[in-house]
Order: C-alpha cells, then structure tokens, then sequence
C-alpha cells in the first residue's frame, strides 16, 4: 500500500522526492515522541519493555530501570534525529539518489545495532529468575 501511494507520488510534479515525505514525518515524530516522553520519566522503551514483561508502570519505581529506559529512550531519538538532520537536507535540495541511498544506509545498519544495544540492557534487567 505504501510502496503504490509512493509511486504514484512520485509520478506527480513532485517527482521521486516526494516519496521521502511520510518517512521523513515519522522519523521527526517518533524522534520527538522519544525524547520527550524519556525527558518527563515515560520513556516509551520503559512503556513497551514494562508491558511486555508483565511489569506494567512498575519500572518506574526502580531507579536502575527509569535511567536505563531513559538514556535508551534518548538513544533511539538520537537516531531519528540524526537521520532526520541528513535527509531532510538532501530532500530540500532535491538530491533524490543521495537521499535514497543515505535513507539504505542509515537504516538497518544502525537500527539493528540499537535494537542490540536495548535488547542487551533490557535483558540485564530482567534477568531470569528474578
């Protein structure tokens, strides 16, 4: 579905860098959305890790737990942000290959390792047992 709206985009007067909006809006969101909700204590990361740990709002009460949530949910909106800071450049300028190779390139290679990264600090605090 997204891949059709793109490309017919992408026909229209906007040419091929029009198909780098909605990408473009949600990596500004979510980069916002991280680092706020870290900055006021609800760190989505701690949201989403208590939840599916069965943990609920819990993880806030330990200290351990709010500042690794906190500093991981400030990792994540780096990311967006940083490659928010070299794309939206490349597509006011109408740079479309740029854009699009540097889009591949500062996707799965530095998402995977920060998924990594969280999965390794989540699995420090919960580990088994306890």
């Amino acid at each position: 579905m997204a891949a059709g709206a793109g490309g017919v985009r992408a026909l229209g007067p906007g040419g091929g860098a029009d198909t780098f909006v909605p990408g473009l809006i949600t990596t500004g969101v979510s980069g916002t959305a991280m680092i706020v909700a870290a900055l006021v204590g609800w760190s989505l990361i701690g949201l989403a890790v208590g939840f599916l740990m069965g943990e609920g709002t819990d993880w806030r009460q330990d200290r351990r737990k709010r500042r690794a949530f906190f500093w991981l949910g400030i990792a994540w909106g780096v990311l967006f942000f940083a490659r928010l800071g070299v794309q939206l450049p490349l597509y006011l300028t109408d740079q479309v290959t740029l854009l699009g190779t540097l889009k591949l390139i500062m996707g799965l290679p530095l998402f995977a390792p920060l998924v990594a990264v969280t999965w390794l600090v989540v699995r420090a605090l919960y580990r088994r047992g306890e």
